[in-house]
């Protein structure tokens, strides 16, 4: 959601310092009053870059109107975290924020699946009571063609 306005805010702010980096060339212009008088827009700039790139997501997916036999439920589908914003409880905040909004919008339960070699997932969906209630031994193609096991969670939110 904040994506997209952080990032424009940014490249917004590297066309002022681009101007006047260009109407500097132009005019021959060899001060350094030029380099502090961009020095703002250039930090500025950065910020919202910075600020807009992508640290995590989660995909929450629904049945469709016509799937009444499943209008209850929802998927996780992907909830990823970026290996430098690990560590600091936003995988947790994400998944918190999804049960809300499944709660906030009738759905009483959520599905989600895991490749068994993502271990600090699997610790977070069983400590925030997620129930594993079934594994598939040829889940996800790694390296090689290698095959690795995946499990199944569950978790009733109206309980």
């Amino acid at each position: 959601v904040i994506h997209p306005p952080l990032l424009y805010v940014g490249f917004v702010g590297s066309s002022i310092y681009f101007s006047a980096a260009m109407a500097s060339l132009l005019s021959d212009y060899k001060g350094k009053a030029f380099a502090l008088s961009i020095k703002p827009w250039i930090l500025i700039s950065w910020c919202f870059q910075t600020l807009g790139i992508i640290a995590g997501s989660i995909q929450v997916v629904t049945s469709t109107p016509s799937g009444e036999a499943s209008n209850f439920r929802v998927s996780i589908d992907t909830h990823f975290v970026a290996t430098w914003a690990r560590g600091h409880g936003l995988a947790r905040a994400l998944i918190e924020k999804a049960e809300n909004e499944a709660l906030i919008n009738g759905y009483s339960l959520i599905l989600l699946d895991v490749r068994e070699s993502q271990e600090r997932a699997i610790k977070l969906y069983e400590q925030m009571n997620y129930i594993r209630w079934g594994t598939l031994p040829n889940y996800h193609k790694i390296g090689n063609n290698k095959m690795v096991a995946g499990h199944y969670y569950y978790k009733n939110i109206k309980e």
